[in-house]
């Protein structure tokens, strides 16, 4: 099935809508998500979707109009006769209506469709899916996000607040040509929020680092860090029952001072962007002795230890950041050694949204 088929069947809809609102067909690429790893709507969707239609959960129609059910035979002879498969559909089209305002967009999802390429290069389309249908499992699935995706959304949250790359096909009546899409998406949303049913996006990601005990460079920075690994490396010496609490029987049956040592120190952390200022949640922490990690142990515990840190807490010394550390991991995005410079400096000046691109550039020193 082609564009223009479903533009065509996109046209059944127009007559149906309120005079404010002004249906619009979506159209995303697998290839062409910028969060490509984690944060594709096509590598969740099409699978999660798929053995809900085989079972009977889901119903998948012929079209918008909903005339005729594709039973889930039906959808094997599709699948067996272009030898493609509905869990790996590389085109999503998000059927929705607009309903513009002078600062929001009220933004209602109307229903999806999934389309194929054959061996030929030819559209294989699946069917459509009333999104009413789907909604209940849509706000509960945990959608994963990489370095340019936000902590803890569902995929609900994600499609109707647009999180991803996306083309207008056709707005209203109109053909949209391609070249004039993101002008008019970028008309219709410059200055406009999205407003829908489901909670808006928090500019939030969770931030995994280790702080570096390092003697191959010197500063103000890492001398920090030696601060911070000789106390936390004192306190466990002088508070065995806290140590073994922590998982410590697996490394000595008592500690041993002479060979304690407190080699790694990982936090995880929740970045919060407002109004272009990162705030800083300190979650919890991980500690390495002798090549082996504790117990992880949240952030209010390690508070409840007193250690100072010249004249800060733990907490305070943490958010501060004035230490030398390097990122491993943005969300679920687990970012390499020679690249955490590039994401650190990514994550203090740009959009959020843009960060696996700003960390590619070649331009950008590492």
């Amino acid at each position: 099935m082609k564009k223009l088929h479903l533009i065509f069947l996109f046209s059944i809809l127009f007559k149906l809508v309120s005079a404010e609102e002004i249906p619009v067909l979506s159209y995303l690429q697998k290839t062409h998500q910028s969060d490509s790893i984690k944060g594709n709507l096509l590598n969740i969707l099409p699978d999660l979707l798929y053995g809900k239609i085989l079972n009977g959960q889901v119903i998948l129609w012929d079209s918008p109009k909903k005339q005729i059910k594709i039973s889930s035979e039906s959808l094997k002879n599709i699948e067996n006769a272009s030898r493609t498969k509905f869990s790996e559909s590389i085109n999503l089209f998000i059927y929705e209506n607009w309903n513009i305002k002078k600062k929001e967009v009220e933004n209602k999802i109307i229903g999806l469709a999934f389309t194929n390429k054959d061996g030929k290069g030819e559209d294989v389309s699946y069917g459509f899916i009333d999104y009413n249908d789907i909604a209940v499992w849509m706000k509960k699935t945990p959608m994963p996000s990489g370095a340019d995706g936000f902590y803890k959304i569902n995929i609900d949250q994600k499609i109707k607040n647009k999180e991803y790359n996306y083309s207008i096909l056709q707005y209203g009546s109109k053909i949209i040509k391609t070249a004039d899409s993101k002008k008019l998406i970028n008309e219709t949303f410059k200055e406009r929020k999205i407003v829908s049913d489901a909670p808006s996006i928090k500019e939030e990601k969770m931030i995994s680092y280790s702080i570096e005990n390092t003697s191959r460079i010197e500063g103000r920075e890492v001398e920090n860090s030696r601060l911070f690994f000789r106390a936390v490396e004192d306190f466990l010496k002088s508070n065995e029952e806290i140590y073994f609490n922590m998982g410590g029987q697996k490394i000595s049956s008592h500690l041993q001072h002479t060979k304690f040592k407190v080699d790694r120190i990982e936090i995880n952390e929740i970045w919060k962007k407002n109004d272009g200022k990162i705030d800083y949640a300190p979650e919890s922490i991980r500690i390495s002795v002798n090549g082996n990690f504790l117990e992880p142990i949240g952030i209010k515990e390690l508070m409840s230890w007193n250690m100072q840190l010249g004249f800060r807490t733990a907490d305070d010394f943490i958010k501060e950041k004035n230490f030398y550390y390097i990122l491993f991991k943005i969300n679920e995005q687990d970012i390499k050694t020679y690249d955490a410079l590039k994401y650190a400096k990514a994550l203090a000046s740009e959009d959020w949204r843009n960060i696996i691109a700003y960390s590619k550039r070649e331009d950008i020193k590492k």
